[in-house]
């Protein structure tokens, strides 16, 4: 029977089904491999760019407080200058 075209025909197709099915599974365990890696990237990724941002926040942060502060010397050097001034004219000199 192994000269039968019909019955080498169905055992061609069975090795070619059963290779198929292996080919299958290993797609799928590639493939599961490669998902895993990407999530660990994208992990990697979205922890990156959080710590950019909170360094992103602090940098706003501290300017914004450099500015508040630059503020606060600017009204004191004109109070120390009011002061000097009103100090001068007590004790007349011009």
């Amino acid at each position: 029977m192994s000269d039968d075209p019909i019955a080498r025909i169905l055992a061609a197709i069975e090795r070619l089904d059963a290779g198929q099915d292996r080919l299958r599974g290993d797609l799928m365990a590639r493939m599961d491999r490669l998902q895993d890696a990407l999530t660990l990237q994208h992990d990697d990724v979205t922890v990156n760019m959080g710590a950019a941002e909170r360094a992103e926040r602090i940098a706003r942060g501290a300017s914004e407080e450099t500015r508040a502060l630059g503020e606060i010397v600017t009204v004191q050097t004109r109070q120390i200058q009011r002061l000097q001034s009103d100090i001068r004219q007590l004790k007349g000199e011009p």
